[in-house]
């Protein structure tokens, strides 16, 4: 018997430094811990006490629990937790998250925002995290400020429907592996990597984009990538591409050739390569029309005129304006 919830326990506590004798409280059998020390003016707690084989939420444990400087959460037994939206999110000044690579994932559904606004976080090895049948990832590393290491190579990730802003605003992260990714059943990619803006290179090969309709942002601000190669983009249900790549003014290279915007209303594709000021190569599909785009008229990258030849071109006739290839 007995309160099976410790749902928000600790809550808004906001004078909360520490808390003593806390091996005191019993927490076997309880089931909710959600929200149990969100925004709670921590600086550290010893979770080693704590009993959470049966929990099956720890939706926003800790988030906005800004003063926690470290985690110790080895001791987590996380085998029937189906939520960890939020869960550390917010979190401004914690910088340490022990014995995630302990953590039993297999059963979570939605890791939505999960590190979201963990902005002092410098590596993160999730290496050891199973996901098979997380169905939300978005926002779930958004504005990791800090973050240098994400180690998710080891993500399963063929239930995601939703893969919005999952990267967003990770300023210092340069390299990313992603390319063991399944995305055959994510129908949204919006933000997904705006203002990624250290990062050098990204393979995304592997992604299958069939069922995707929203892009709006994909690439936004991500301004040191210098080529991207989204040759195996098929993009038959896509009907939001607005502002796609703009202001990835490092971009040259840009292989748009499997790129259907049939369905893409033309102010639903606004702006969709405005700011590419360094692009020289640019490949298009069949089906890809980028009127409306934004195509800028002049380029920064030295050796180049500001006009548009085909691969099959030779000589200077019949050269394109970035208007007539709009």
């Amino acid at each position: 018997g007995g309160n099976r919830s410790l749902n928000r326990l600790f809550l808004q506590m906001r004078n909360l430094t520490s808390i003593e004798n806390f091996e005191h409280l019993n927490t076997e059998g309880v089931t909710n811990m959600a929200q149990m020390f969100a925004s709670t003016g921590l600086t550290r707690v010893d979770l080693s006490s704590l009993d959470t084989s049966a929990v099956t939420t720890m939706e926003h444990m800790f988030s906005g629990a800004i003063s926690l400087l470290s985690l110790d959460v080895s001791g987590f037994v996380t085998d029937n937790v189906t939520n960890m939206e939020d869960m550390f999110s917010y979190t401004h000044n914690l910088s340490e998250i022990k014995g995630l690579n302990a953590f039993n994932t297999s059963a979570v559904t939605t890791m939505y925002g999960m590190f979201w606004h963990a902005e002092a976080l410098t590596s993160l090895d999730l290496s050891a995290f199973y996901t098979s049948v997380v169905e939300d990832m978005s926002w779930m590393f958004a504005n990791t400020h800090a973050l240098t290491e994400l180690d998710i190579s080891s993500f399963n990730t063929g239930a995601v429907r939703d893969m919005s802003m999952m990267f967003a605003d990770t300023h210092r992260l340069s390299s990313l592996d992603i390319s063991s990714f399944v995305t055959s059943s994510v129908t949204t990619m919006f933000a997904m990597f705006t203002r990624a803006s250290a990062l050098i290179k990204l393979d995304l090969s592997s992604f299958n984009t069939r069922a995707v309709t929203d892009m709006n942002q994909m690439f936004l601000g991500a301004s040191m990538l210098t080529e991207l190669d989204l040759s195996s983009f098929e993009t038959p249900a896509l009907t939001q591409a607005a502002i796609m790549f703009q202001n990835a003014s490092a971009l040259r290279k840009l292989d748009l050739s499997s790129f259907d915007t049939r369905n893409v209303a033309p102010n639903n594709r606004n702006n969709f390569l405005a700011g590419l000021n360094a692009l020289v190569e640019l490949r298009l599909g069949e089906n890809t029309n980028i009127g409306n785009s934004a195509l800028p008229d002049e380029t920064t990258t030295p050796g180049f005129l500001n006009s548009w030849k085909r691969e099959t071109q030779r000589g200077p006739a019949d050269w394109l304006s970035s208007q007539d290839l709009m």
